[in-house]
């Protein structure tokens, strides 16, 4: 089957209105209202506005790809289709609980084990929407396309997005014969937001799902950076697909062989300790 992704694109701007709204909406308003959950053995915030926008996505994605599945952070679907759609309702939802503004909606699109279309929606940054196709280009809110930007000549900046704290302390801790500037939102498609627009140089993500990284590997592998999965790509065969395990380098290509075997060591001599 043969999909249009700028069609599909072009006929989710309501549900991506109304997702928007419904976040915008309820931000602030959910300080001391959220439930506690548990997945792979860490604690996680979800708010009214997570389910409402799992619901949207649940009832209209499939509207616009028939015989499209969506299976998202809230969800306890676990089946694929041709086409799945991969979605996270709020990536960074401590932040938003806590009414800080590093947020947003992640919305990517696969086809087997490659996602081919990712939409994120940031309500409150000045790009509140980011969007792009494998082969089509990269745009903003404004739907002018977006170009790489070559990495910063002072202190490339870099961050870390997992859920180990100790891997980050490990990280930082090391000496990466470089002067490095690292940069945290909270938020991994938020960090993503500043890869695309070419504030961060790199990006090391370590051990997340693939709602947090599908829309981000996407739109970066689109723009032209490198995507490394350190030889853990998973695919979604692998009964650990959806599972906290995902390890990926995304860095800008001019910076890529400068630091490549430093993550890889530092994966590596973190990995044999634990």
């Amino acid at each position: 089957m043969t999909v249009n992704l700028q069609k599909i694109h072009k006929n989710a701007q309501g549900l991506y209105k109304e997702i928007m709204s419904v976040a915008t909406i309820n931000f602030h308003k959910i300080h001391n209202n959220f439930d506690k959950k548990y997945d792979s053995g860490r604690m996680s915030v979800v708010t009214q506005a997570d389910k409402i926008i799992n619901k949207l996505l649940e009832d209209n994605l499939p509207k616009l790809l028939p015989n499209s599945l969506v299976i998202g952070e809230e969800d306890d679907n676990d089946e694929f289709s041709e086409y799945t759609w991969i979605v996270d309702p709020i990536d960074g939802t401590g932040n938003y609980q806590k009414g800080l503004d590093w947020w947003g909606t992640s919305i990517s699109l696969w086809k087997a084990d490659e996602p081919i279309y990712g939409a994120l929606l940031f309500p409150r940054s000045v790009e509140n929407m980011i969007y792009g196709f494998k082969n089509g280009g990269v745009f903003d809110s404004c739907d002018n396309k977006i170009s790489l930007k070559l990495k910063s000549p002072y202190k490339p900046a870099f961050s870390i997005d997992l859920i180990d704290v100790k891997f980050r302390q490990h990280v930082l801790s090391s000496d990466w014969k470089i002067d490095l500037s690292y940069r945290a939102t909270g938020s991994t498609i938020y960090d993503g937001y500043n890869l695309i627009l070419g504030g961060y140089d790199f990006s090391i993500i370590y051990d997340l799902a693939p709602w947090d990284v599908g829309a981000v590997l996407v739109l970066t592998k689109e723009l032209g950076y490198e995507i490394d999965f350190l030889g853990k790509r998973i695919s979604m065969k692998d009964d650990n697909f959806l599972k906290y395990e995902h390890v990926v380098l995304i860095a800008k290509p001019d910076i890529y062989n400068e630091i490549v075997p430093t993550v890889k060591k530092l994966i590596k001599d973190y990995e044999m300790k634990k």
